[in-house]
């Protein structure tokens, strides 16, 4: 049993019925040969997989009355059938019937009495080629992790072997009152910690009782404790070099506004080595390129909209 981070409990904390804490990626892949079965083969490697990556087979314990961040332990009931899915496009399966798919997916809350990834092997493109759509929450793996478990899962050599299942074992989750029992021992070593979660507790109770006077001055408190809490990190000689940029607000753009949670998955693509040349050309490097390319293109659009 393993207690979240407060950075990777915020990625939880900040979901709402509008805004998700998950992020995807999409790969589209062409079969070496005609009898090639992807969703067999993705299945077979996840399922080798789920014993040496760690965030693969956890799931949340939420601890009561939110006093404390949750704790992941290892999902005794894992069912790799719900994980990896196969999926069909409609024809003529181009890439804007791909986008709609993908939308759908992309557009629903994971469910967080599981292991928190979901991943679709999608059948149905042009040419022969399918597509694989991971869906992970940001609290269980972040991108440095994520790059791990790509290069886990595909390779560019067909001669190298298929990963071996490693053996694990699924823990139960613990009772209400050893929860409260770590969330004591925590608050005890962490004073801070426990006047805001005491806060939360009190302006959660005042939402639910309608008394709003108390919620306001609840939230206020947190907020300054917050404050207190980053004026005392500020010593810290790490955040000395630190660029402190001035707090702006964001300009009136026809995207800043409320959200459904509805999503629109498009893409285009161009060659690396295009990328790469003007990389080169530019003296920058690729990742400047594609930032270019994306402030570009939203420039290009606010003003033919006269936005």
């Amino acid at each position: 049993m393993k207690q979240l981070t407060g950075l990777d409990a915020s990625f939880l904390y900040m979901e709402t019925a509008t805004t998700f804490g998950h992020v995807s990626g999409l790969g589209i892949y062409e079969r070496p040969s005609p009898e090639f079965d992807p969703y067999q083969v993705v299945y077979e490697r996840f399922g080798a997989l789920v014993g040496q990556a760690e965030p693969m087979r956890r799931k949340l314990v939420e601890v009561p009355f939110s006093l404390d961040h949750p704790w992941w332990i290892d999902d005794a009931d894992f069912d790799l059938d719900y994980h990896v899915r196969h999926i069909g496009l409609a024809p003529p399966g181009g890439v804007d019937q791909l986008g709609e798919q993908v939308s759908r997916i992309v557009g629903r809350q994971m469910d967080r009495t599981r292991p928190l990834w979901e991943v679709y092997v999608i059948e149905g493109l042009g040419d022969g080629r399918w597509a694989m759509l991971t869906k992970t929450h940001h609290a269980t793996i972040d991108g440095a992790a994520g790059v791990i478990l790509l290069n886990m899962l595909t390779d560019t050599d067909p001669n190298t072997p298929a990963p071996v299942a490693t053996e694990w074992e699924g823990e139960q989750p613990p009772s209400q009152s050893e929860l409260l029992q770590h969330t004591l021992q925590s608050l005890a070593s962490n004073p801070v910690k426990g006047m805001r979660l005491q806060l939360k507790l009190v302006r959660n109770l005042a939402d639910a009782l309608g008394v709003t006077s108390v919620s306001k001055m609840a939230g206020h408190a947190r907020d300054a404790i917050k404050s207190m809490a980053g004026v005392r990190s500020a010593d810290v000689p790490d955040n000395e070099r630190r660029i402190q940029l001035p707090l702006t607000p964001a300009p009136a753009t026809p995207w800043n506004k409320p959200i459904t949670a509805h999503r629109r998955f498009a893409m285009r693509g161009t060659s690396l080595e295009n990328i790469k040349a003007l990389k080169t050309a530019t003296g920058g490097t690729v990742n400047d390129v594609v930032m270019a390319i994306c402030a570009g293109a939203l420039r290009e659009y606010l003003i033919k909209h006269d936005a």
